[in-house]
């Protein structure tokens, strides 16, 4: 048992790392550029600091490249299913919850892997006393759950087969929820709004906000600790309450990826 085990996580890495080579180039640019963009942000703003709202701006970035990046690598999971290659490989290698394993790997949780390990490099690097405050370790989980929704939902679109759905989907999605959030954010905590248009709003911003729950907790920060008194500041969302809904929707998305692909005719 232990050494069918061995034998089919190693199927699974070696698909998986087969994936990833194809787009390596990808992933040294988003990690380079990524990198720098947190670099530069932590020398001028984090150098021996604990974790601030300065540390946010970068990850921000950063967030929105590996989720095109994701996006990328979902397109690719598609345009294995529509060309028949993954019913080559289900045919020699891989058994069809395998071959789902290594493109989870790739798609959701290597991107969010690289960029936290790359970011706590460099924290120990220029700001190593943010490592003693638990609002960054708390932040990593807010990361963490955001590439992962992202990256199931667009691998949830890439089961279809639809390489160009998963790509351009996740590539908008990645651009526009931040901004949206940040409008929706800004009208309920500023706007003088009647109750039916108020718990409108809430709902819509909770929807979209459970896709980003990183991206919904900068912004709640951001407005919550600013010091420049403002009128209206009607209640948002708790970012605990965002967090919840958005692992609940990893495993519902992670759930239906399962089934339609095990019922899936390749």
């Amino acid at each position: 048992m232990v050494r069918s085990l061995g034998v089919d996580l190693r199927k699974i890495y070696e698909h998986a790392s087969f994936t990833a080579n194809r787009y390596l180039s990808s992933y040294v640019v988003a990690i380079i550029v990524s990198n720098l963009l947190l670099a530069v942000f932590l020398i001028i703003f984090g150098a021996g600091q604990t974790f601030s709202l300065w540390l946010y701006g970068p990850l921000f970035i950063a967030i929105i490249i590996y989720k095109i990046f994701s996006s990328i690598q979902a397109s690719r999971a598609a345009r294995e299913i529509s060309s028949g290659e993954a019913e080559l490989y289900l045919a020699h290698t891989l058994k069809r919850t395998k071959y789902l394993a290594s493109t989870f790997l790739v798609v959701v949780f290597l991107p969010a892997l690289v960029l936290l390990s790359t970011f706590l490099m460099i924290v120990i690097t220029v700001a190593p006393k943010a490592l003693s405050s638990s609002t960054l370790y708390l932040q990593l989980i807010y990361i963490l759950a955001e590439l992962s929704v992202h990256g199931t939902f667009v691998l949830f679109l890439a089961i279809s087969g639809r390489e160009g759905l998963a790509s351009f989907l996740g590539t908008m999605l990645a651009f526009f929820v931040p901004l949206f959030l940040s409008i929706l954010v800004s009208i309920i905590y500023y706007g003088n709004l009647p109750p039916q248009y108020y718990q409108a709003m809430y709902t819509v911003t909770w929807i979209f906000s459970f896709l980003s729950p990183y991206t919904y907790n900068y912004y709640y920060l951001m407005y919550t600790q600013s010091t420049i008194p403002m009128p209206g500041q009607n209640p948002l969302p708790s970012p605990w309450e965002i967090l919840a809904s958005s692992i609940f929707s990893l495993m519902f998305l992670g759930g239906l990826i399962f089934l339609r692909f095990k019922r899936k005719d390749l």
